[in-house]
């Protein structure tokens, strides 16, 4: 038999599942801190240390610092190939910023 401590207990716990469910949504729809739209271009088509390491701030991105260090690093490669879902996130942020600059 449940006491009336373990559903509030349990009511808690699937409440707080929502609210880091719905944390990680509203993070992963922002645009990350200092974003420059026109670096992050720039990027897409033609991949350099330069324009990333100035495109935004990594560390507060869903992916990390470490994910977008690790890619900064293999440019120096020449036949490395940025991942593709790195590319998309890029390409959807920059969409998210024309979208939020233009009111779309």
């Amino acid at each position: 038999m449940t006491t009336r401590y373990q559903e509030l207990e349990n009511q808690v716990k699937e409440i707080q599942k929502e609210i880091d469910r719905l944390k990680k949504e509203e993070q992963e729809s922002k645009l990350p801190e200092d974003f420059n739209r026109g670096r992050v271009i720039n990027f897409l088509k033609n991949p350099n240390k330069h324009d990333l390491k100035c495109a935004f701030i990594w560390r507060p991105t869903p992916q990390g610092h470490d994910y977008w260090f690790y890619i900064y690093n293999c440019l120096c490669h020449s036949r490395y190939k940025v991942p593709k879902k790195a590319i998309i996130q890029l390409q959807n942020w920059v969409i998210q910023s024309y979208q939020e600059q233009y009111g779309v």
